[in-house]
């Protein structure tokens, strides 16, 4: 996998979702505009960003093991997430980073540790969800609540928090309270990750996704497809295959979902970005190779 192309899609693909216009165009169609509205400069090589209720953006850069970069539109400075406690250690490539509406805190994932970070608004280490650490990092494991270099995280309006761990292939998502470690975790998956046809099946999901509603999309970028599953995990459909054409995918990287349900997938070994309508009718594109 190419992951520069991966991490670029998946900036612009989060960024790009709220520089859409035109949402009426038909599906199938690609006759929608996008209008091209900014561009961020103080970010060294990010792949993952998310938004607060107070528009702030924040920044993952795993590539250098970097402070998460926070950018505030209504001052226009930029801050930092330190990401170091002293006792586990240097953030180790953070990959993924989600607000909670909830309980105003942010969550980041890291690849390498193996674990879940969560920080105050103000960058305060607040807790950790993995396995027993073992040095500064945390141990691989498939129990719940444990992860295998999990790649994204993601947050529904309720608090539920949702991490795509990538090499177990799975989802797992987490309900409670994390400051009273009262999180309690489960997974939705099934069959083999060597049966791309088999319903809930993933292989190396690398990025997930929720929408107002409660659906959650994974983008199964080992199958090159994109499933979505209701509130409760129940499968609901799936959409893609291996290739370059309208509804294909070569290592989907990263996805995110409008206001409006409407679907976006960085897809990063076509260097593109799709958009879909809730159904997974394609819509159009932006980007070519």
């Amino acid at each position: 996998m190419n992951y520069r192309k991966v991490f670029l899609g998946v900036l612009f693909a989060i960024i790009f979702v709220f520089c859409f216009h035109n949402a009426s165009a038909q599906p199938g169609t690609s006759s929608e505009s996008y209008k091209y509205v900014s561009r961020y400069q103080n970010v060294n090589l990010p792949w993952d960003v998310s938004v607060d209720t107070f528009g702030r953006l924040y920044i993952a850069q795993p590539f250098l093991n970097s402070p998460i970069q926070v950018y505030d539109p209504a001052t226009g400075k930029w801050t930092t997430i330190k990401v170091f406690d002293g006792v586990l250690g240097q953030n180790s490539s953070p990959y993924g980073v989600a607000f909670n509406p909830k309980d105003k805190l942010i969550y980041v994932v890291e690849k390498n540790n193996n674990r879940l970070r969560v920080y105050s608004l103000d960058g305060t280490h607040v807790a950790d969800v993995c396995a027993i650490a073992s040095g500064w990092t945390c141990a691989s494991g498939t129990d719940a609540g444990q992860f295998n270099h999990p790649l994204d995280v993601a947050i529904d309006s309720n608090g539920s928090v949702y991490v795509a761990d990538t090499d177990n292939n799975r989802i797992q998502k987490g309900q409670g309270d994390i400051l009273e470690q009262s999180f309690v975790w489960k997974t939705f998956t099934q069959g083999s990750p060597d049966s791309p046809d088999s319903k809930g099946t993933f292989k190396s999901p690398g990025a997930v996704a929720v929408d107002s509603q409660g659906n959650i999309y994974v983008a199964d970028s080992g199958n090159n497809q994109i499933q979505k599953f209701d509130k409760d995990g129940v499968f609901l459909t799936k959409w893609g295959k291996t290739g370059d054409g309208q509804g294909q995918f070569s290592s989907p990287g990263g996805i995110a979902v409008d206001n409006a349900g409407n679907v976006y997938v960085s897809d990063s070994g076509n260097h593109r970005i799709q958009k879909f309508n809730p159904d997974g009718q394609y819509v159009g594109k932006m980007g070519q190779r």
